[in-house]
């Protein structure tokens, strides 16, 4: 029997572990760090997910768009840009954010 392919906003929700798994975001280092900062009860709950037994609850998303500042449109497919962009950013802080980004790639 086919299975149903993952919606995107599970897809995107495992980007996003794997995003801030590798770049240690806010010293996140595994998925038990991960799962406790976006308030998921167990490991056994990512597995349901994998499996298509359930997916991500709408306040992980919450939860997890808020604390590593990320897109509510990425996360539902809208935009490419996992990164918020919030209007109230100055011109000197994107600026920054900018300078930061070609620093760490060289």
């Amino acid at each position: 029997m086919p299975t149903k392919p993952m919606p995107i906003w599970d897809k995107r929700m495992f980007e996003l572990i794997d995003y801030v798994i590798v770049n240690k975001v806010k010293g996140i280092t595994g998925n038990p760090q991960f799962i406790k900062a976006i308030g998921i009860p167990t490991l056994a709950t990512l597995d349901q997910v994998k499996n298509g037994k359930q997916s991500f609850r709408p306040k992980h998303f919450h939860t997890a768009a808020k604390y590593f500042d990320i897109s509510m449109e990425w996360f539902f497919g809208f935009t490419s840009n996992m990164k918020r962009v919030n209007k109230e950013t100055t011109v000197e802080e994107l600026l920054l954010q900018a300078l930061l980004k070609v620093r760490k790639k060289k």
